[in-house]
């Protein structure tokens, strides 16, 4: 029995339907504002693509609606569809061109030689450009409705992030140089293939001869450098940046041959190390790759648009089905053998994220920073809301906490002065004596972090306490109302001589590390560049401290209180103090990144801690799957790092951006990377096996 073809009049509703919706985005003046970000060099910007893209998503909608009729029928509706909202946006630009409507839409620019008619300064010619360009961009995104479901993800997703890394070219051209993305390509794929070859060997093995591979390679590229230099328009470097890593080769050549080792060690580890680890590895080989490739061009061009699209297809096609046999043989391996790949591969990778400023500008590093101050944030409440499952919405007030009680114990206040406020101590201080000499009770930066952890923990128990026998929407409320409650007190005048009210507190001292006592001097951290290692630590220390917890009694409780309360009570949890260590442990993750957060930026303001903070680290958890800490790092930097990057976008960066997350939920509403059930029966039985044994 087939379904009756639903009539056109359908079809003609949901075209004006979505028509209303792009009228009130041009209006907005979002084509021209777009038109300002450069995609293609001197021949393609945002505005056009937008332009294209709502014909096409068009189309592709329509001919969603009408796959189950056949293809006549789609490219049928598809086309009216399309033709209808062209129609109505060529109406528009003519109301446009003769009508000022500015009056009432301040940032409306005129539509008549902008992108939405392809610069066409003609009437006529522009309406025809739009009109043809609906009907043929909108038979496309209906043909592309029939395309098999994988295939048509992958070309999305490679379309989408070709779009993101012409958007930021400017930033990502100065990362890495072609030769030197194209040496670690070759030793990586030379330790990778390797391992390939010697699949039936232990991962020892496997990843000896991928050191050796890489030792040669690097050996072979050191008289390779040596012999041909890197002057700009030689074999080697050729028209771009001055390649870093070869450089090596020149000046340090030890240096780079182990570095190339270790390189080809990582490809061979890789496919032993379980399908995260390597699908990470080869995504991270592959962008180096294309930053090279936009270094080499030094903008993105046609020939380089291609080329990633190709690249990003090919990378998204296999990695995925290269990554399903690395699990396959690191799931064959024993528990223990696991565990020491693990730790092979987490000290490769942390080797990586040390490297990381070094080729990052200062722009991309403070957005480094910023996503690794909210992924300690987000491994914190993820204990809350992932693993305990509390709702909490007032997590910025222990931030805040934690950030305020560092900034009061490291510069002049009532407490580190002995009672007595800055300006107090100012006029008692006698000649030549400074405000830090007579205020003995300032404490650096490492003796005050401590203190402002345990601080934040004490106050994440103590909301614990009158919350205990709450649950769900009720809970979230109060602790809502404890983030506004803390927000008020920090910038009341009340309290304006200990926290400084409105304007806060500033001259906050940076963080120094002082190895004077193992002859190495002091280190002082200084900008973005700094304490993204002090960030990275506090990453780190999360990350130990929550997946040592996860798996053992206490984490247990947590996941069954989750479940269902009553039952976990039942069977002997106890309720209380499972769930005040789960508000202190979350809390105290808070107090961290605020301590850090302060330091970093030298000063403290109230506005620093508004509720919206809460939003975005319960927001990434949710993204990136509740209950995985690899979830959260996904999220954070899909939450905090994209938009961070996007400020091209200026007014529009968060729409575009709230449009691609609610895209993303439809797609994978269980989030980014859920975590997997725990394997409890397997681990007990390899325990077991390894203890006859031995």
């Amino acid at each position: 029995m087939t379904t009756a073809v639903p009539p056109l009049s359908t079809t003609l509703r949901q075209s004006l339907f979505i028509a209303v919706g792009v009228i009130l985005l041009a209006l907005t003046g979002i084509f021209d504002s777009f038109a300002g970000s450069e995609i293609l060099e001197n021949s393609l910007n945002l505005g056009h693509v937008l332009v294209v893209f709502i014909f096409i998503g068009t189309g592709f909608y329509l001919g969603l609606q009408q796959r189950e009729h056949g293809l006549p029928s789609a490219v049928l509706h598809g086309v009216v569809g399309s033709a209808v909202l062209g129609a109505v946006l060529a109406v528009l630009v003519v109301i446009e061109n003769n009508i000022d409507m500015r009056f009432v839409f301040r940032n409306l620019a005129p539509l008549l030689g902008g992108p939405l008619t392809f610069g066409q300064d003609s009437l006529a010619a522009g309406l025809a450009l739009l009109i043809v360009a609906s009907l043929g961009f909108g038979t496309l995104g209906t043909m592309l409705a029939f395309v098999p479901p994988r295939p048509r993800e992958i070309g999305f997703i490679a379309v989408g992030l070709t779009l993101v890394i012409a958007l930021l070219q400017g930033q990502l051209d100065a990362v890495i140089a072609l030769p030197d993305g194209i040496a670690l390509l070759l030793t990586f794929a030379a330790g990778y293939g390797i391992s390939l070859l010697l699949r039936q060997q232990s991962v020892y093995v496997a990843v000896g001869a991928g050191l050796l591979a890489g030792l040669v390679l690097g050996g072979l590229l050191t008289i390779l450098t040596n012999s041909v230099g890197l002057e700009r328009g030689s074999l080697l470097r050729g028209t771009g940046s001055s390649p870093d890593i070869l450089e090596l080769a020149l000046n340090n050549a030890v240096v780079f041959v182990l570095a190339m080792a270790l390189v080809g060690g990582a490809g061979a580890l890789a496919l032993r190390a379980g399908r995260l680890f390597h699908d990470a590895m080869l995504y991270l080989v592959l962008a180096l790759l294309l930053f090279g490739l936009l270094n080499w061009q030094d903008a993105m061009t046609l020939l380089l648009a291609v080329l990633s699209i190709v690249l990003l297809s090919a990378g998204l096609w296999l990695v995925p089905l290269l990554g399903a046999r690395s699990s396959a043989a690191f799931t064959g391996l024993p528990h223990p053998d696991q565990r020491r790949t693990r730790l092979i591969a987490f000290a490769i990778g942390f080797a990586v994220m040390l490297i990381a400023p070094t080729f990052a500008g200062t722009s991309l590093t403070a957005t480094m920073v910023l996503v690794l101050l909210y992924i300690t944030m987000g491994i914190g409440l993820n204990v809350m809301v992932g693993y305990a499952g509390l709702l909490d919405l007032g997590y910025v007030a222990t931030y805040a906490i934690g950030a305020y009680t560092a900034g009061v114990l490291t510069t002049p206040s009532l407490v580190t002065c002995g009672g007595l406020t800055p300006d107090q101590v100012r006029d008692l201080l006698g000649e030549g004596q400074t405000i830090q000499e007579a205020c003995s009770g300032i404490l650096t930066f490492w003796q005050a972090w401590p203190v402002a952890v345990l601080v934040s923990a004490t106050a994440g128990v103590l909301l614990g306490v009158p919350v205990l026998r709450l649950r769900g929407d009720y809970l979230a409320i109060v602790t809502l109302g404890f983030g506004q409650i803390i927000n008020r007190l920090v910038n009341s005048d009340a309290y304006k001589d200990l926290l400084g009210g409105p304007q806060g507190i500033s001259n906050i001292p940076n963080a120094v590390l002082d190895l004077r006592g193992i002859g190495l001097g002091t280190y002082e951290f200084v900008g973005a560049n700094g304490y993204y290692y002090l960030f990275l630590l506090s990453v780190l220390i999360a990350v130990f401290v929550v997946t040592r917890i996860i798996n053992v009694r206490l984490g247990r409780a947590w996941r069954a209180m989750r479940a269902d309360e009553d039952v976990a009570e039942a069977m002997g949890i106890n309720l209380v103090q499972t769930k005040l260590l789960a508000f202190g442990l979350s809390s105290a993750f808070a107090g961290l990144g605020g301590a850090v957060f302060g330091a970093w930026l030298r000063s403290i303001f109230p506005n620093s801690f508004e509720i919206a903070v809460s939003i975005n680290v319960l927001a990434l958890i949710i993204i990136g799957g509740m209950g995985s800490v690899p979830g959260v790092i996904i999220g954070a930097l899909v939450l905090v790092g994209i938009p961070e990057l996007l400020r091209e976008l200026q007014d529009y960066r968060l729409l575009a951006f709230g449009a691609l997350l609610v895209i993303a939920m439809l797609l994978r509403p269980e989030g980014l990377l859920p975590p997997r059930p725990p394997r409890l029966a397997e681990m007990a039985s390899e325990q077991r096996t390894e203890s006859v044994s031995s």
